[in-house]
């Protein structure tokens, strides 16, 4: 069953109205799931914290892990990201405040 509002309607989100965080965006399994939601009309929006990924070495002002770089090329969608560590209750805030989720 779909989420839903208090009043039972569908959530408001931007794009198709269909939005998934994806955590531990940057790993393998992560980026295959990211693929298939795009694929499917998802909007995503990916968070990572490095441990087990690879900073873009090609231009770091674009502050995303590679593979996440790689997807927005493949789909051509724009892949919201935030560097955050999901054990970190305040930084966690602070991301899905910045993302808008």
């Amino acid at each position: 069953m779909p989420p839903t509002t208090d009043n039972g309607d569908s959530p408001s989100l931007p794009g198709t109205g269909k939005t998934v965080l994806v955590t531990g965006a940057a790993g393998y399994v992560a980026t295959h799931c990211i693929v298939d939601l795009i694929g499917r009309g998802f909007d995503v929006v990916a968070f990572d914290n490095y441990s087990n990924s690879v900073r873009n070495q090609e231009d770091k002002a674009l502050n995303k892990p590679e593979a996440i770089l790689r997807i927005q090329r493949m789909t051509g969608k724009e892949i919201p990201f935030e560097e955050v560590d999901m054990r970190d209750p305040v930084e966690l805030k602070k991301a899905i405040a910045k993302v808008g989720i």
